[in-house]
């Protein structure tokens, strides 16, 4: 699902892309996203600090409704992500068969 791939793609340090923040919104009603992004607040101990705040920002983003411009975000936040210390300890925690611990 769409929704479960984002929180594994927020799992290996990187925010979802190939249109997922695009898609997820528009397959929920606002009551369900906001629940969603709740949840999403919830666990970011177990996930990326980095990729779950720039899934939350893309999920906010006010270009949901053109997917080009959705897709361009998402592309930024993914470099972003790459760049960062989060992505080099999920790697890490992934050829150690560890869970990842972010600081």
């Amino acid at each position: 699902s769409v929704l479960s791939s984002g929180i594994n793609a927020e799992y290996g340090g990187i925010s979802p892309g190939m249109g997922g923040t695009f898609t997820l919104p528009h397959k929920l009603n606002n009551q369900v996203l906001e629940e969603s992004l709740s949840l999403a607040s919830q666990i970011v101990t177990t996930t990326s600090p980095n990729a779950t705040f720039e899934t939350m920002k893309l999920l906010r983003a006010p270009y949901l409704d053109i997917m080009d411009s959705q897709l361009q975000l998402e592309a930024e936040a993914q470099a972003r992500c790459f760049a960062s210390d989060d992505f080099k300890i999920a790697l890490a925690s992934v050829k150690n068969k560890t869970l990842p611990v972010f600081d």
